[in-house]
């Protein structure tokens, strides 16, 4: 009698576990099972003068990836905050309303911050397909004697 209640037991926990994957892997709001490293390719990359042109041309939407706290202190023209860092169902709720073909640009403080290219590889998974990267983010733009919006 022990023995068959442990093996219905681990039944029902192996058929549980196994449902979880399968409903995970293919639910939209999924999250990846294995850690795998986000890399940007060259041509998902955005200089500054590209960077300019769009913001200038408002052919893109802009999104920045730090803190919020940073975010108040000074941010890209026309940049929303959607930090790089937050849970998925947090970015997923940012950018619900955003079309999937629209062009988006992430950046962050510079170059050794990793949540612009977290965030950028984040909605490219969720199947935007013209997501870009600033990567000389906040440090580049003020060197180039760019202003921020809302700089204190």
């Amino acid at each position: 009698m022990r023995q068959s209640v442990i093996f219905e037991i681990l039944f029902i926990l192996i058929l549980s576990v196994i449902s979880a994957i399968i409903y995970n892997t293919s639910s939209a709001n999924g999250i990846p099972l294995f850690y795998h490293e986000i890399t940007v390719a060259p041509d998902q990359q955005l200089s500054l003068s590209q960077t300019e042109l769009v913001i200038w041309e408002k052919r893109a939407l802009i999104i920045d990836a730090r803190a919020p706290e940073e975010y108040s202190t000074g941010h890209l023209p026309g940049a929303i905050n959607v930090p790089g860092y937050a849970a998925v169902d947090q970015i997923l709720e940012a950018v619900k309303t955003i079309p999937k073909d629209r062009m988006i640009v992430t950046y962050c403080s510079g170059v050794s911050c990793p949540y612009a290219d977290r965030l950028s590889g984040f909605l490219r998974f969720q199947g935007y397909r013209a997501v870009y990267v600033f990567p000389g983010g906040i440090d580049a733009w003020k060197a180039a004697g760019n202003q921020l919006n809302g700089e204190k």
